[in-house]
C-alpha cells in the first residue's frame, strides 16, 4: 500500500499523470485490506483467537453465555470508517482518474504552494 502512495507523491510533480495511476493502486489495494477485514469480520476469524464473530459468538471459555469472544467496540468502529473511508477514497479516485482536467489542476497547485 504504502510503496504506491510514495511513489505518487514522488512522481506529483514529475509526471502528474504516473501519479494519479500510482495514487490509484495505492487506493486499491486500501480497499482490499479494508475488504478483507469485513471478510474476517462476516466468518468470525477476525476476533483473535475464540470462534465467534464480531460481536460475540462463543467464548474462549465457553463460560459467558455466548457473548465474549468478540473484538472490542472501538476496533469494530474504526474497522467500519476504514472501509466507509476507503469506499469513498475508491470512488473518488476514478472521478480523479478520468478527470481529463486533473494533470493541469495539479500543476496550477504546485506553482501555489
Amino acid at each position: 500500500d504504502g510503496g504506491f502512495g510514495l511513489l505518487s507523491a514522488i512522481y506529483t510533480l514529475r509526471n502528474p499523470w504516473y501519479s494519479v495511476i500510482f495514487s490509484s493502486v495505492s487506493i486499491h489495494f486500501f480497499f482490499l485490506e479494508a475488504m478483507a477485514l469485513l471478510w474476517n469480520c462476516v466468518n468470525g476469524t477476525g476476533d483473535g483467537g475464540g470462534g465467534g464473530h464480531y460481536l460475540g459468538g462463543e467464548g474462549n471459555d465457553g463460560k459467558d453465555g455466548g457473548r465474549g469472544g468478540g473484538r472490542p467496540k472501538g476496533l469494530i468502529v474504526a474497522d467500519v470508517s476504514f472501509l466507509i473511508g476507503s469506499t469513498i477514497e475508491l470512488v473518488l479516485s476514478y472521478f480523479y482518474l478520468f478527470d481529463q482536467y486533473a494533470e493541469v489542476n495539479v500543476e496550477i497547485n504546485s506553482f501555489n504552494a
